[in-house]
């Protein structure tokens, strides 16, 4: 079994089934360390999301992508 973090990560990721998700929720509400750690994640997450941008592609580079692996 994942260490705390990792199953924290692992729920972020959406890289759990629905039977884990809900054992992970039920730990954020039963364990204020747990939820501590959690919400630092999210928050840490979110912040790398408002924070970063990153540059649109342009039409012409979707283009020769598609042309590359022969997509219309």
């Amino acid at each position: 079994m994942e260490n705390i973090h990792d199953r924290i990560t692992l729920f972020f990721d959406n890289a759990l089934n629905d039977a884990d998700k809900k054992e992970v929720l039920n730990q954020v509400n039963n364990d204020p360390a747990f939820g501590q750690m959690f919400q630092k994640e999210q928050e840490m997450r979110e912040m790398i999301k408002s924070k970063v941008k990153r540059p649109s592609a342009n039409s012409d580079l979707i283009q020769s992508i598609k042309n590359s692996i022969n997509i219309s």
